[in-house]
């Protein structure tokens, strides 16, 4: 994967730093810029639905496919894991409290 990253400096500093160094553009080089383009699209959906990544909602970009109910289905998920931390949060030291009161 790296390499194709590489592969893309490598063409600016031909065409753009100095062509000493870097590489010419070939045959192969619109697979490889289709290739990174692949890449970066698995990577900014990978995470989804969190924060920073794209939705799969349908959109062109999505190419048709709609991800809604099971970004809802996780995010309802979520929103009960952080409720409960809150709850537990608020136990402890009530908790703390009345065994302290016990002993």
């Amino acid at each position: 994967m790296m390499i194709s990253q590489y592969r893309l400096v490598d063409l600016f500093i031909f065409y753009y730093i100095n062509p000493m160094f870097g590489e010419a553009w070939t045959k192969y080089s619109y697979l490889q810029i289709t290739g990174i383009a692949v890449l970066l699209y698995g990577s900014a959906i990978y995470n989804a639905p969190n924060k920073g990544s794209l939705l799969l909602t349908g959109q062109w970009w999505a190419f048709g496919i709609d991800c809604s109910k099971e970004y809802s289905s996780i995010e309802r998920e979520q929103g009960e894991a952080d409720a409960d931390v809150e709850v537990e949060e608020i136990e402890e030291p009530l908790l703390a409290t009345c065994n302290e009161g016990i002993v």
